[in-house]
């Protein structure tokens, strides 16, 4: 199976968006599926080149030529959720963002203050006041539906990548880290594309230069629709 990232999804310049490519090669291992899909990214992926993905028993793993770039596998979401926040606290700490004050990648699709309308997510977590969380709103466009006018798999992927950064590296200052490790469950088959909902986002334990947060996708009604466990890995030198 042959698998080619449009350019627009990227993450770091010149590589795609860890939540969104995770999101696609678990849509190509398990078209569709309502499990927990575990995605460990061994590479930064490529954008606008052709990656192989292979099966071997219950794992499948994406190739750039001998790179690997990702290994997949069907795993458990243990996860405890928190309560979610409301629409007005998510709201209000979208405007605490820090990626409006400095960010890494400020072309991100998911998270890129510098993406223009409905050209990426531009979902922006900031810290929710008086809560060890993150939080934003997330209101989908068009052109993140597929022919039935329902999310596509890969953008929920996508949704839930970028908050668990900012949970992750709460309290803290943000310093560079890659996503490497990506668990994530949707509950929900079919998630319309119009709709207001929230990603809310929370630190979990880590260690060294891992960082570990949860993420998660709620409705108008508190319904959590999806959700995440994320391993972000610092770059060598930061702390």
């Amino acid at each position: 199976m042959t698998l080619v990232i449009d350019p627009k999804f990227n993450g770091p310049d010149g590589s795609g968006n860890g939540g969104y490519c995770a999101g696609q090669f678990a849509q190509a291992f398990a078209p569709d599926s309502l499990a927990a899909i575990r995605v460990r990214l061994c590479s930064p992926p490529p954008l606008g080149q052709a990656m192989t993905m292979t099966h071997e028993e219950e794992e499948a793993r994406v190739w750039h030529g001998e790179t690997e770039v990702a290994r997949l596998a069907l795993a458990p979401l243990a996860l405890e959720l928190p309560r979610p926040c409301s629409g007005e606290q998510a709201e209000e700490a979208r405007e605490r963002y820090p990626g409006f004050v400095q960010h890494a990648f400020p072309r991100c699709y998911v998270c890129g203050p510098e993406r223009a309308e409905h050209d990426g997510l531009r979902i922006f977590a900031g810290a929710v006041e008086g809560e060890r969380m993150v939080a934003a709103p997330f209101e989908p466009f068009e052109a993140l539906a597929d022919p039935l006018g329902f999310l596509k798999p890969e953008q929920v992927w996508a949704a839930l990548d970028c908050p668990s950064y900012f949970a992750a590296m709460l309290g803290q200052t943000p310093t560079t880290a890659l996503l490497g490790t990506f668990t994530v469950q949707r509950f929900e088959a079919r998630i319309p594309a119009k709709g207001r909902y929230r990603i809310c986002a929370w630190p979990l334990e880590g260690e060294g230069r891992k960082r570990r947060a949860g993420a998660a996708l709620f409705d108008h009604d508190d319904r959590c629709l999806a959700a995440a466990e994320a391993l972000w890995i610092l770059l060598p030198g930061e702390s």
